[in-house]
């Protein structure tokens, strides 16, 4: 059994995960992220309450896999500049958790977290090349190609969300660009977008709150959005030709919403070339709030079928 971790933008979910992928004793506990040390101090308290939940069940527990917002430099143990984690800058955050836990820690993209989530126990199991996307306060992705995670000629990662599809974004990017995926296809950006229409609407929670309810504007903004999520994924199927991208994240359990246009558009945009589109299509994961908890632990396991 090993501990995963999914350090968020605004909270921190985490659980004990056995070597079927299976969670238990799981916690989730927000923050402000403003301060780097109090998160961290948050983060300790939440491991140490998992550790004792283990010693409960007659468990014992070595290794703790984390991800967290990219960029992130794996082979150094690096959290670098997370553009959704303002002021950190760069974070030994592998070694300050291993030094304070005396346990081995494995870190990881939160994005990545999400497909190896995928090819373990979710909708991409026994598949090769493959992505998973994250829609929450950004857009996030994770890449396996030929069987192996791809973090590109570096080695710190991709950053498939910030790439620019338009001229105008519905908001600056916090990555500083203006245009990005991100800035289209968030839950951040649904809430824009849906403001910038006249509702009075707070949250992600709030706009498919009013979509569910049949108010015009809200079922709208839901097709706009859609279309939006169609053109990125469509752009990211010609660039890595994968066999299914499996679609994750806190807005995905919304997905009855947005999911049908998507396909629509989608399928619109390969006409006259559908032998190029995946061939699964685009599916939501069977675990919206928890693949980056059974991706970190994944990052434990021994036995391994995806590169890391």
């Amino acid at each position: 059994m090993v501990i995963g971790v999914d350090l968020g933008a605004t909270n921190i979910h985490a659980g004990l995960v056995d070597e079927e992928g299976r969670i238990s004793g799981e916690v989730v506990r927000g923050y402000d992220c403003t301060s780097k040390h109090d998160v961290i101090e948050v983060l300790l308290d939440v491991l140490s309450s998992l550790k004792d939940k283990a010693r409960s069940v007659k468990k014992s527990v070595k290794k703790i896999g984390l991800v967290c917002p990219g960029p992130v430099d794996i082979d150094n143990g690096l959290l670098i500049n997370a553009t959704n984690l303002p002021g950190w800058g760069v974070v030994p955050i592998r070694d300050m958790i291993s030094d304070a836990t005396g346990m081995d820690v494995h870190l990881d993209n939160d994005a990545v977290g999400a497909v190896l989530a995928e090819a373990w126990v979710g909708k991409a199991r026994g598949l090769n090349t493959f992505m998973a996307v994250t829609l929450g306060t950004g857009v996030g992705t994770g890449v396996v190609l030929d069987g192996k995670v791809f973090r590109g000629g570096r080695r710190k990662g991709t950053e498939w969300g910030h790439l620019i599809m338009s001229n105008k974004g519905l908001y600056r990017c916090a990555c500083g660009n203006d245009g990005c995926i991100e800035t289209m296809c968030s839950a951040t950006a649904l809430v824009r977008l849906a403001q910038k229409k006249g509702l009075n609407v707070l949250s992600a929670k709030d706009v498919c709150k009013a979509a569910a309810d049949k108010d015009i504007i809200a079922l709208e903004v839901m097709d706009e959005f859609s279309y939006n999520l169609a053109r990125a994924l469509y752009n990211y199927s010609l660039v890595l030709g994968p066999e299914i991208i499996v679609i994750c994240g806190g807005l995905s359990a919304s997905h009855e919403l947005f999911l049908p246009g998507v396909r629509k558009y989608f399928t619109g945009l390969f006409s006259g070339k559908e032998y190029m589109m995946p061939p699964m299509g685009i599916e939501m994961s069977r675990f919206p709030d928890n693949a980056g908890i059974i991706g970190a632990a994944y990052l434990c396991m021994e036995d391994r079928r995806i590169g890391l």
